[in-house]
């Protein structure tokens, strides 16, 4: 499945600038470098969840954020949709992603680093999952915004053993209702971190729910 949303997103991806900027530092600050004041168009829309909610619009059980980025992060959005979970998110091309599967909000500046920052201002936790223990500029900046909006983050690399022990303790810590899933982009995962990052993820998204008929009426990938 990753395959062909990855083939339509990730060349461009590579070459247009996603707006991170340098690798942030240890300690730095999510700064964009817009001018501080606020205009109507930069105002944060709110989300659009799709799937189950609760009365008043929010998700019902653990909700997954996505920016959409191609690989494992398109891949669970389709999951998600294939078993009927919350999901929502801010993207720099909702496009990519069918309307069947989820209602991504577009960002003003269409750059994947203001998506980041939306999501993880809209998130009650992040999760960052990586292939190694080196963060890509892409995840460093996810770790800087969650920094400076104060939201817990959690690093976890396929290379790790404890990853599990660690994801586990950090769900009963903060009992996060809309999780915020950083993923390498599908040119920065190989199939043994795939495997890994879905076994991790099956005890809190399992895979294997049968949908309802409506959620699988999605148009095929052209």
């Amino acid at each position: 499945m990753i395959g062909s949303w990855a083939s339509r997103a990730g060349s461009s991806d590579r070459h247009a600038d996603p707006g991170y900027g340098p690798r942030p530092a240890p300690g730095d600050r999510c700064v964009t470098g817009h001018s501080k004041r606020k205009s109507r168009r930069n105002r944060r829309p709110p989300l659009r969840w799709r799937g189950p909610l609760t009365p008043d619009g929010g998700p019902r059980g653990l909700g997954l954020l996505s920016a959409a980025a191609p690989g494992l992060e398109l891949e669970l959005l389709q999951q998600a949709a294939a078993t009927h979970r919350p999901r929502a998110g801010y993207a720099a091309d909702p496009s990519l992603v069918p309307e069947t599967v989820a209602t991504l909000v577009r960002v003003p500046s269409r750059l994947d680093a203001q998506a980041l920052k939306w999501n993880v201002r809209s998130a009650d936790a992040c999760l960052i999952l990586s292939a190694s223990a080196q963060a890509t500029r892409r995840q460093a900046w996810a770790l800087a915004c969650a920094r400076r909006y104060r939201k817990p983050v959690l690093f976890l690399h396929a290379l790790d053993d404890a990853a599990a022990a660690r994801w586990a303790l950090f769900l009963r810590t903060h009992a996060p209702r809309r999780l915020l899933l950083v993923a390498p982009l599908a040119h920065q995962g190989d199939a043994h971190f795939l495997a890994w990052a879905q076994v991790l993820l099956s005890e809190v998204w399992p895979p294997s729910v049968h949908p309802p008929v409506s959620i699988l009426s999605s148009p095929s990938d052209e």
